[in-house]
């Protein structure tokens, strides 16, 4: 199956990283969002690369660039 967020794909990906990188969100939320991440991260390459928020290297020169919304942050 394959799922296209299209505009709302940012969207997503900011309220998302919000949340976890707000100190005062609720800490069953946080974790909640650091095991999502972490099975997105080992089963599923697209949402991965989309919550990782970084520029493909062939777009912009030889390394990646980290966006300001990445959950790398």
């Amino acid at each position: 199956m394959a799922i296209h967020f299209d505009a709302n794909e940012k969207y997503l990906r900011n309220r998302y990283t919000t949340h976890l990188c707000n100190p005062q969100s609720d800490p069953e939320l946080r974790l909640a969002l650091t095991k999502f991440y972490t099975v997105a991260m080992q089963t599923q390459p697209g949402l991965a690369f989309m919550f990782l928020d970084i520029e493909d290297p062939k777009e912009s020169g030889d390394k990646y660039i980290v966006g300001d919304h990445s959950c790398l942050k």
